[in-house]
């Protein structure tokens, strides 16, 4: 995603964890589902398309509920960022992607307590606001 926006998911599991994969690059790092944004497509068509590419779950652009769009400059651009809550028991589909390793839920505060060499700092402050924006009451008014 150098460069580029993109469009990153956070999907919500039983007991509140967040569904993290372990990617297949060198080095392996935790990273929430998502991607860039190809010429033309929506963010929120973005999210959907990749967490359904990384990770099986097939869902419609209506089930995501959109955080927020940070800017991390060069680096990514403009990341969108979207909740998925799914009403499942946590099992995932049988699913698998050249990307992605492992698949594995966390907790908000074990994403935040990994180490640089476990996952990448942008990552981390996705989950930061994230949090804040659940403790905020997600968005409503």
């Amino acid at each position: 995603m150098d460069g580029a926006n993109g469009s990153v998911v956070i999907v919500r599991g039983p007991g509140e964890e967040i569904l993290m994969l372990l990617n297949n690059r060198n080095p392996q790092k935790w990273n929430l589902p998502g991607g860039g944004i190809d010429l033309g497509e929506l963010p929120v068509d973005a999210g959907a398309r990749e967490l359904a590419q990384e990770t099986g779950i097939v869902i419609a652009m209506v089930d995501l509920m959109r955080v927020g769009g940070f800017v991390f400059r060069e680096r990514y651009g403009i990341v969108y960022l979207y909740e998925y809550r799914p009403c499942f028991s946590g099992t995932l589909p049988n699913h698998s992607c050249d990307e992605v390793a492992e698949r594995q839920w966390m907790s908000i505060e074990k994403i935040l307590g990994l180490s640089r060499g476990e996952t990448y700092p942008a990552q981390q402050v996705l989950i930061a606001h994230y949090s804040q924006w659940v403790q905020r009451g997600r968005g409503e008014t």
